[in-house]
């Protein structure tokens, strides 16, 4: 049964807004040690705020975002925030006029990532950090809820496209589009437009610049997913092997702008 959208947006605020309050996530720990000791803050795709008020925490701090309902609502919540409602794609600020630029759990949303990130390094100053947190559907052994791609097609496709991405100087973000579930009843990440994987998003900041300081796909998260392959998969991933280190559940990259 399909729903409308402002029950979409409650929906999804609410389960975004207890993700970003849990700061055991590894990605809220990361973002959280990033931001100690920086002086200017950029939320890019803030949503209501949640987690730009648990990462300020007293500093100059902006968040922006293209929801109107999730603005209003986070003006509401954390009136002491600057939240603007506006288009990640081309942003109200200065060149080199934030110490720290973030985005987590967004990209997965964009029509056009690659637009954003430029943006994100244009308003970044030198010496200055990027962090980007995702599903990381893009995954060869991953889907997003709106991919309808063969599994064991898309297994072995990536596979062998993953030591092309090692060994080659493609720097395109090469993110696979699928169609957003927008007439079905609500569930998380229907409105899926890209499913974002770390391998070629390395290999794009690598050729804008950025020095990688950091980055993971944490395999230490629980799944359910309990099949053969999966355990062999996984531990794989967990000690390190190529290309299975790429294949976790979430993306995490810090880059610094020199």
């Amino acid at each position: 049964m399909s729903i409308s959208t402002r029950e979409k947006n409650k929906l999804y605020y609410q389960i975004a807004r207890h993700g970003a309050q849990d700061l055991k996530t590894p990605v809220m720990r990361e973002l959280l040690l990033e931001a100690e000791c920086k002086k200017k803050i950029l939320d890019l795709g803030c949503g209501d705020g949640t987690r730009l008020s648990m990462i300020a925490k007293g500093k100059r701090a902006v968040g922006v975002d293209s929801n109107d309902f999730a603005i209003k609502e986070g003006k509401r919540r954390y009136p002491g925030l600057r939240l603007i409602k506006g288009n990640v794609e081309k942003l109200p600020f200065n060149n080199g006029e934030f110490d720290f630029v973030y985005s987590a759990f967004v990209l997965e949303h964009l029509k056009s990532p690659k637009k954003v990130i430029r943006e994100a390094i244009r308003v970044l100053k030198e010496g200055g950090t990027f962090s980007l947190a995702a599903p990381n559907y893009g995954a060869p052994n991953r889907r997003s809820p709106c991919s309808t791609e063969n599994k064991y097609l898309k297994l072995i496709k990536g596979f062998v496209k993953d030591f092309f991405l090692l060994v080659g100087s493609n720097k395109d973000l090469l993110w696979k589009k699928v169609k957003p579930k927008t007439n079905e009843a609500y569930e998380i990440d229907f409105d899926t437009e890209i499913e974002p994987y770390i391998l070629p998003l390395l290999n794009f900041l690598k050729g804008k610049g950025l020095k990688i300081t950091k980055f993971s796909t944490f395999w230490e998260i629980e799944e359910e997913n309990t099949t053969f392959l999966f355990k062999i998969v996984k531990t794989l991933g967990k000690i390190g092997i190529f290309p299975f280190k790429f294949w976790g559940p979430q993306i995490l990259v810090i880059a610094k702008k020199v």
